[in-house]
């Protein structure tokens, strides 16, 4: 079973609507109003609801109902599975928390950080992937990243050249994977630990049942920087690496390397990364 949220787009005037409060221009304009007038409170009230609608239906298995959101739903998922631990599993695209702390500043101080998810993203113990392009517009890996640390055994994918739309979102295979894995008996996701850096070698660790076809070191030379929501982060052709013997992997950084993430092609379930890594000082 699926549902659909009308989020902001234009209503249909042969139907009867019971509408609640429409997205303001801005992020949390609306801030000031009684909190049961604010947006957010409705499209996360919303999301739930759904989700316990549909676990009162004969025909659904509650234990197997996840969600999804893409970009402003992936702020409304990411916000709704941090007070509501009834989801089996989620996959926000493209947004999550920390709106105001990465690459793309969106200026949110005071009351306005009151629906900003990394508020109750700790609170989070359901499988949960994480998915962004590189460089897409919008809302930067940095944010994401800071979300899945806050997130017990969360999976990042991070898409090189993945764009910013309703579209490319939507069909980005991992999400329907990682639907199975966690409800059908799927294939598990590769686990990747946390990447250390000491003295200009990066290294990691990952555990997997899978087989690994690739791995690649995907980096940029200006750190994440953005002017307004467009990218312009200098990211170079991505470097592919000698496959370990050990499920260990060790890498001199390049010169000129200020931040980096490793991509690994997982064959039973797609593209899973390491955590976006941005260094104080470029390598020399």
């Amino acid at each position: 079973a699926c549902y659909m949220m009308d989020r902001n787009t234009e209503l249909d005037p042969n139907v009867s609507y019971n509408q609640g409060p429409r997205q303001p221009s801005g992020y949390y304009t609306d801030i000031d109003l009684p909190l049961e007038d604010q947006y957010m409170y409705h499209a996360v009230a919303s999301a739930i609801l759904a989700k316990n609608l549909l676990a009162n239906l004969p025909q659904v298995d509650a234990s197997k109902i996840g969600i999804t959101g893409i970009s402003n739903g992936s702020m409304i998922a990411s916000y709704a599975i941090g007070v509501d631990p009834g989801f089996a599993f989620a996959v926000p695209v493209y947004n999550s928390g920390y709106l105001n702390e990465g690459g793309v500043n969106k200026g949110l101080t005071g009351k306005r950080m009151l629906w900003d998810a990394k508020n109750v993203l700790s609170n989070v113990t359901i499988p949960t992937l994480f998915i962004n392009g590189n460089a897409a517009s919008m809302y930067a890996i940095d944010q994401n990243t800071k979300s899945a640390l806050d997130v017990k055994g969360s999976v990042i994918s991070y898409q090189y050249g993945l764009g910013h739309s309703q579209p490319a979102g939507e069909a980005i295979s991992e999400i329907f994977t990682f639907a199975d894995s966690a409800v059908k008996g799927g294939p598990a996701f590769t686990k990747i630990g946390r990447v250390k850096v000491a003295e200009n070698i990066a290294s990691f660790a990952y555990e997997t049942d899978n087989y690994i076809s690739k791995i690649r070191f995907v980096y940029n030379t200006s750190g994440i920087q953005y002017d307004g929501s467009n990218s312009v982060t200098e990211w170079k052709q991505p470097v592919e690496i000698n496959l370990p013997q050990d499920r260990s992997v060790s890498f001199a950084l390049p010169s000129g390397t200020k931040g980096f993430y490793f991509e690994l092609t997982d064959d039973a379930c797609g593209i899973v990364t390491t955590e976006y890594v941005e260094l104080e000082a470029a390598v020399q």
